[in-house]
């Protein structure tokens, strides 16, 4: 509120509220206020800004608000002082205790307070504030976004892998300095596999990707290669490596037993003019005892037909037991039939292990005949 009862007040442009005494109104302002306490002095609104005030303790003071300016505000104790707002500021604030001193706001800046004391009409500035000139702020903008400049803010170092062995230094780029470059180097994780490459910009990006699409069709198109020769190789082994190794293990085995031959006759050979020891000559008695007892006549085929005759008789006896039995209408008891079946089971047994017995000791003692009759005929001489 205003102490005086002159007061004017304007309103404002594409702004939310706008209250001033003797003050100008706001463009494109969220909020713009100024406030006097007492006649003479003047303020004005911002210029798209979020908020503007300004307020006075006395007369002769003179206000500007903020341009582009989140909050710019001014305070004075006493007349006399000229405040100015902020331009391009998120927030910029003079105070002053007392007159005769002017205050400046703050250009690009996100918050820029000074503080100024007045003692006796003398200035004492505690911080001075800084000044950018705006198109030095456009430059740092347009080189922020240009690839050919040191100060361009895309910028990225990849490691691109090289062969074992292969010692390869990378110059540095023209638009990067010595430090972002000695740093790049400086993290390298294997510097004995892996060199720096630089991409700047969207433009490079996308080269690096599409290389990287590349490599990989033609590593998918090789590995598919790889999986074919593979496939042909097992099938060459199902079909033909197989069949082989069968043929050759076949082949070993006989050329095994022929070796074995040719050691025993080597053998034979080598012990022909040797005579019997003890233990030989008690296994030559042996098995002519055997051979002599198999080639006595009708010895054990005399024996075989007694048996058999005995199973035959055995037979008809049951035969005819079976048909008296049925004449005279009486049944054989399950235990008798289980008696009989055991008896004639234990006589078939019975013959079948004579007969094998027979047909071993047969095939043995022919075995012995024919190697005896080749040491005393001297078939071994003549052989080799």
């Amino acid at each position: 509120m205003s102490g005086i009862s002159r007061s004017t007040s304007s309103g404002g442009l594409f702004s939310s509220r706008s209250s001033s005494r003797q003050s100008g109104g706001s463009l494109f302002s969220s909020r713009a206020r100024s406030n006097s306490g007492s006649s003479g002095g003047s303020r004005s609104g911002s210029l798209f800004s979020s908020r503007a005030r300004s307020n006075s303790g006395s007369s002769g003071g003179s206000r500007s608000g903020s341009l582009f300016s989140s909050r710019s505000g001014t305070n004075s104790g006493t007349g006399g002082g000229l405040r100015s707002g902020s331009l391009f500021s998120s927030r910029s604030g003079t105070n002053s205790n007392t007159g005769g001193g002017s205050r400046s706001g703050s250009l690009f800046s996100s918050r820029n307070t000074s503080t100024t004391n007045y003692n006796n009409n003398a200035t004492q500035e505690n911080e001075q504030q800084r000044t950018i000139d705006p198109s030095e702020q456009i430059g740092n903008i347009v080189d922020a976004y240009n690839v050919e400049s040191e100060r361009c803010q895309f910028k990225f170092v990849f490691y691109n892998n090289i062969s074992q062995g292969q010692q390869i230094q990378v110059p540095k780029p023209q638009n990067v300095n010595e430090t972002f470059w000695a740093l790049a180097i400086q993290n390298n994780p294997d510097p004995l596999r892996f060199i720096p490459v630089l991409v700047v910009g969207f433009e490079d990006l996308k080269n690096r990707m599409e290389k990287q699409k590349s490599t990989l069709n033609e590593q998918t198109k090789s590995l598919q290669r790889i999986l074919q020769v593979i496939a042909n190789l097992e099938h060459h082994h199902e079909l033909k490596t197989k069949k082989r190794l069968e043929q050759y293990k076949r082949k070993q085995i006989v050329l095994a037993q022929k070796l074995l031959n040719v050691l025993w006759k080597l053998e034979v050979i080598k012990a022909k003019e040797i005579e019997f020891q003890m233990d030989e000559e008690i296994f030559r008695k042996k098995i002519e005892s055997i051979f002599n007892e198999i080639n006595q006549p009708n010895k054990y085929r005399k024996k075989l037909d007694t048996l058999v005759g005995r199973i035959h008789v055995a037979e008809d006896l049951l035969i005819t037991n079976f048909e008296r039995q049925n004449q005279k209408q009486v049944e054989i008891s399950e235990e008798s039939k289980q008696n009989i079946f055991k008896l004639l089971k234990q006589q078939q047994d019975g013959l079948e292990h004579i007969t094998k017995i027979l047909e071993t000791d047969s095939r043995t003692v022919q075995t012995v005949s024919e190697k005896m009759k080749n040491l005393d005929s001297g078939d071994l001489d003549q052989k080799f």
